[in-house]
């Protein structure tokens, strides 16, 4: 369980969080029910919104870039799927499509950014797909 990265989250609350939570787990509550709950329902839609507001490290015309970018080229086609039921040949044939549409330059990037959401999904429990499309792991 992650309380979040320091210094944001200080040492001693980190202290008090894992405290309270330990408390949690002796009186028989799992206190990673709420998250587990919120993870298996996660669509595509929420998680380009929710990692391209969490990367800090970009500017913020290039995230709204590729956030817009995959909202437009993949939001309608499976914006509101669940995350853990996309698989790698949807996202090839949506690809392929854009593709054969004459997109080819946004093809590369839509690729790239897409692969950056399901790797945060893999990395947040939301998905087990992970890495590239096309790619085995």
């Amino acid at each position: 369980m992650s309380f979040g990265p320091y210094p944001e989250v200080p040492l001693a609350e980190a202290r008090e969080r894992r405290d309270a939570e330990k408390a949690q787990l002796r009186s028989g509550e799992d206190p990673m029910a709420a998250r587990r709950v919120m993870r298996r329902g996660i669509s595509l839609a929420e998680v380009n919104e929710a990692y391209w507001v969490g990367r800090k490290d970009l500017t913020d015309a290039r995230r709204e870039n590729a956030r817009r970018g995959i909202e437009m080229h993949l939001g309608p086609w499976p914006g509101n799927r669940i995350l853990a039921s996309i698989t790698r040949d949807d996202l090839l044939a949506e690809l392929q499509r854009m593709d054969a549409a004459g997109k080819h330059s946004y093809v590369r990037k839509v690729r790239m950014w897409s692969s950056q959401l399901f790797e945060w999904g893999m990395e947040n429990s939301y998905t087990a797909f992970g890495g590239m499309p096309g790619t085995r792991d």
